[in-house]
């Protein structure tokens, strides 16, 4: 339960009693003042006048302000019965109550029928007509007429007449001054133009009435009395429903004074009072005809404003710019939100025209549709323009124009709605520039280079003119990548392609085409092939040298980078741009394979050696599927002939017993990355004969080199430790050989991993020393076992003073870090004899025995038979 403040509740009362206070004063007041005009009828105790206001006063507060009128008007009224007659008495209360009864009746049977307006419509109006005018006056007369019958104070012969002259009176007061009442809202402030208007009305109307009622006799009176009526028509129309209502209210009020007026006298009194009563109702049938055409009004006027109103709203509100225009382009309206949008205010853009706002490269495609509309060629346009916005910068308008007939008038006018796609545009275009130039770089990418190139090719088979494809392939970009991360990667690529346009003409095409490659598209060289060709091979120069200077990367670290470049001329027979870029491919790995920092022009052979390449790389990756590979061990003896070890060797025989040289394989699988899952293989199987070592209790271990791409993959230890535990291999057994290179490449990576394998017993090797990076720095701090010296120093002892020198080198050093030495490629007794003078450990080589099928291998061991060796 909610308990309204003390305070609220007697700001209420204060309210309802003051409301009661004013509506009693004001029906005493009222009351009186009637009984001042002339009377129509009286009897002892009875007096009825032509229009009681009372009442209309009784009904205009009830609607507006509820019960406490209606009690306010029943005080009011029986103050006015105690006034009269004699005195207040049984009869006069009930008399006063059923005069406040009409105004309750009324109310109530109008908010019945819906009606909450009482001037909104046509409806409204008939209503409160009806409902106020007649029905609630009847009743009122009735039981008024009735009461003072019963109580003695009408005799029979008086009720007719008075109880007709009751309910006219209450009839006209609700018809003639509730209106004026009711329309109080109406009577806005007047400016002093109006006031003196009105002023000059309301002489009019008392000249008027003067003369219609004064001067004149009856006769003349009552038929001039219709001069009177375009009076109020001017008060509505001049003005408003409520001077209108105040002017027939005044003429009333005249007119009934006018009865007192010998002039106004008929033959009788009663028929005087009966053309009073006519011209009265004739005011207020007047009064309800306005008001129906005040509704109708009203609500049409309503129903413009609202359409206008809605209009406006969409009109200036609405998401896109709006200008509406006639035949005559100086002639328009524009909204705010196309002022927004081009940075003017609306008046300031009313006075500009197309040339003013639309780019000049786009005002052709603007006068030209204007033209097409106007000229009746079609009723509607699209399109999209460059405009200018105030400050200087350049918006995308989507521009829809619609010619747009009227039939009220049959003009034609022109609805434009223009709309901003800036960023649609701006969409747009990133999405062009993502499919067709490298997001990095700026540059073209493959996709629009090989239209270019196609284009190229082309031209160059019309013109005769020789053009140029130049391929450019960063060397070792990826150290910079694992060293300084991707970041800095992305630095000196973008500073590549910045120092490569450098040195090109403007009509040259440089792309990238993906990670550190670049491709450059030379046309119109030289008609002369041999010109062409000097000329390319200066520009590749001029391209070479430009790496010589080292690029600044954001962090401030200088770096180095060397190019290899490939290049082919065009055109050539029948060959296609795809097959051009290719050319250019091959001769650029060529440089790769050779030395790098170089240029090579591509040749037909080389084409046969990629070819070749490609074809090896098919078939190697069958070959694993195939188990085409095969594991021979290569034997190790100490100085006393001893057989101490042996290296395992792969071997490629293919099915059409065609052996492949791993000097031709090797190279192949390491660039694929298939030397990955051949190594595994190479290392299970040399698992497998370590555990086959055991069985015959020799003291033997088996070397297995190592690619760089297989150590440097980041499950290499916990790969070898699985394949060594499901064979069951005892990992002393084990030799791994890795490159110096591999060391160098990532020290601390290579610490790690040979850390973690010796940790599990397993021994390391230095394969090919003295051909990479010899370093005592790492020899000294890395946990190996020995080291292998390569062939490339073996053959030529003892006779070669250098190759002697190198190795007595080697072995004393190996001897002070306690590295045990394997010599390989030992193929004479004088090699042997020299290096065992001078300390060496092992020996490999024909000298000794040739590469042996891992069955013959240990044959040599066995004194049963042992189950069948088989590498799966």
């Amino acid at each position: 339960m909610v308990i309204a403040p003390a305070t609220s509740v007697f700001h209420r009362f204060l309210r309802h009693a003051l409301v009661i206070l004013l509506v009693a004063a004001s029906y005493f007041g009222l009351a009186l003042i009637t009984f001042m005009l002339p009377v129509m009828n009286k009897t002892e105790q009875m007096v009825t006048v032509a229009i009681w206001p009372a009442s209309a006063l009784a009904f205009t507060a009830y609607w507006r302000y509820g019960w406490p009128a209606i009690i306010g008007a029943l005080i009011g009224a029986l103050l006015m019965y105690s006034r009269i007659g004699s005195g207040l008495n049984m009869a006069m209360i009930l008399v006063a109550i059923v005069n406040v009864l009409p105004p309750v009746l009324s109310r109530w049977l109008l908010l019945r029928s819906g009606t909450t307006e009482l001037f909104g419509s046509i409806g409204a109006v008939l209503r409160y007509s009806i409902y106020a005018g007649v029905i609630a006056p009847i009743i009122n007369a009735v039981l008024s007429v009735s009461i003072l019958f019963v109580y003695g104070h009408l005799a029979p012969e008086h009720m007719a007449a008075t109880g007709l002259l009751w309910w006219a009176s209450e009839a006209l007061a609700m018809l003639l001054v509730a209106p004026a009442l009711l329309a109080w809202r109406d009577w806005k402030t007047m400016n002093t133009r109006q006031v003196c208007e009105l002023s000059v009305l309301l002489t009019v109307v008392l000249i008027a009435h003067w003369q219609l009622f004064i001067v004149h006799t009856l006769a003349l009176a009552l038929p001039l009395s219709m001069l009177l009526m375009p009076l109020i028509y001017t008060a509505l129309f001049r003005f408003n429903f409520g001077v209108m209502a105040g002017v027939s209210l005044l003429i009333s009020i005249l007119s009934i004074r006018a009865t007192s007026s010998a002039q106004f006298v008929a033959r009788t009194q009663e028929e005087q009072f009966f053309y009073l009563l006519s011209f009265l109702a004739m005011l207020a049938l007047i009064n309800i005809v306005m008001c129906s055409v005040l509704a109708t009004a009203r609500r049409t006027f309503a129903r413009l404003t609202a359409s206008e109103e809605h209009f406006r709203a969409v009109f200036e509100q609405a998401a896109v710019g709006i200008v509406i225009r006639d035949m005559h382009p100086e002639r328009h309206v524009v909204n705010r939100t196309l002022a927004n949008m081009l940075g003017y205010s609306e008046a300031e853009l009313k006075l500009l025209n197309e040339r003013d706002l639309v780019l000049p490269s786009d005002l052709e495609i603007s006068e030209k549709h204007a033209e097409q509309l106007f000229s009746g060629t079609c009723n509607s346009l699209y399109y999209e323009l460059r405009y200018r916005h105030r400050d200087g910068h350049t918006l995308w308008i989507a521009v829809t124009l619609s010619l747009v007939r009227s039939t009220l008038n049959n003009a034609d006018f022109v609805v434009g709605l223009f709309q901003d796609v800036t960023a649609r545009k701006t969409a747009e275009a990133d999405a062009e520039r993502l499919a067709l130039y490298d997001y990095l770089t700026g540059l073209p990418n493959r996709r629009l280079f090989g239209d270019r190139l196609n284009n190229a090719v082309l031209s160059a088979r019309r013109s005769g003119n020789y053009g140029a494809l130049i391929y450019v392939d960063l060397d070792n970009f990826k150290n910079l990548n694992d060293a300084h991360g991707h970041s800095a990667g992305d630095d000196m690529l973008t500073m590549v392609a910045a120092r490569l346009q450098k040195t090109l003409r403007e009509e040259d095409t440089i792309a990238r085409l993906g990670g550190d490659e670049f491709v450059i598209l030379l046309q119109n060289v030289s008609a002369s092939l041999d010109t062409a060709t000097d000329a390319v091979w200066l520009i590749a120069q001029k391209i070479l040298q430009s790496f010589h200077e080292p690029f600044t990367l954001a962090s401030n670290i200088e770096f180095f980078v060397t190019a290899s470049i490939g290049v082919t001329l065009f055109p050539k027979a029948h060959e296609t741009a795809e097959e051009l870029l290719k050319e250019a491919d091959i001769a650029m790995y060529r440089v790769k394979d050779e030395q790098r920092n170089a240029i090579r022009f591509y040749a037909p052979e080389m084409k046969e050696e990629a070819n070749l390449r490609v074809s090896l790389e098919r078939d190697l990756r069958h070959a694993l599927q195939r188990e085409e590979f095969k594991l021979f061990l290569q034997p190790q003896f100490d100085a006393e002939r001893h057989m101490v070890g042996a290296e395992v060797l792969l071997r490629w025989s293919q099915r059409d017993g065609k052996m492949i040289s791993p000097v031709t394989f090797i190279p192949v699988a390491e660039e694929t990355g298939l030397i990955v899952p051949l190594g595994e293989w190479v290392l299970s199987g040399a698992a497998k004969m370590i555990r086959q070592l055991e069985l015959v209790s020799q003291d033997i271990s088996l070397s297995v080199n190592v690619s760089p791409r297989q150590f440097q993959e980041a499950n290499f230890v916990e790969r070898v430790r699985t394949l060594l535990w499901e064979n069951g291999a005892d990992p002393g057994r084990l030799i791994l050989e890795i490159t110096e290179g591999l060391v160098v490449a990532d020290f601390d990576d290579a610490h790690t991993k040979i850390s973690q394998l010796k940790g599990m017993g397993i021994r390391l090797s230095i394969d090919d020393f003295g051909t990479g990076h010899s370093s005592l720095a790492y020899l000294k701090r890395l946990p190996l076992h020995e080291l292998k010296i390569d062939r490339a120093f073996i053959k030529d002892l003892p006779h070669d003073r250098n190759d002697a020198a190198l190795v007595e080198a080697i072995l004393a050093m190996s001897g002070h870090l306690q590295l045990e030495v394997v010599a390989e490629g030992v193929e004479t007794a004088e090699q042997f004899e020299f290096l065992k003078q001078r300390g060496c450990h092992r020996y490999q080589g024909f000298y000794f025995g040739h590469a042996q099928t891992p069955e013959t291998y240990f044959d040599c061991f066995r004194t049963e038979p042992l189950p069948q060796y088989r590498v799966e």
